[in-house]
């Protein structure tokens, strides 16, 4: 009996834990990201890049920072049902922003992870809301 409780406790933890994606992997080829910013709640509405940051860029290396310090804690996902307030896409992938969590699109894979609000900002121009 302690056996199976045990092995359904060490189940649920590995499941609890989420994927660990290899970020190495998306930003070595990376040469520039679009900002895409989404102010209506009702619907997407990407009219553009906001901003577009090439390979050096301060903004591109803190992004690049930010995805290697955090290769851990992604849950697969299907979808999201609500409207993303940013997209940050380059060749390789795209994040999408929601309020409180991100979808991050690797190829045919959607992951998700909770993340603060207000932790992309320092990509939009300081301009945009």
């Amino acid at each position: 009996m302690k056996t199976k409780y045990l092995a359904f406790v060490l189940l649920l933890a590995l499941v609890s834990c989420g994927e660990k994606i290899n970020f190495e992997k998306v930003t070595a080829p990376m040469s520039f990201i679009n900002v895409y910013s989404n102010s209506d709640t009702r619907e997407v509405n990407w009219e553009g890049p906001v901003a577009i940051y090439e390979r050096g860029n301060p903004e591109m290396q803190e992004f690049i920072q930010w995805l290697e310090n955090n290769p851990t804690g992604w849950k697969p996902d299907f979808s999201s049902y609500v409207i993303p307030t940013m997209l940050v896409e380059s060749d390789s992938f795209a994040l999408f922003v929601f309020d409180g969590f991100v979808n991050l699109v690797l190829g045919q894979e959607l992951y998700s992870k909770n993340v603060p609000n207000g932790t992309f900002d320092f990509l939009l121009p300081t301009n945009q809301p």
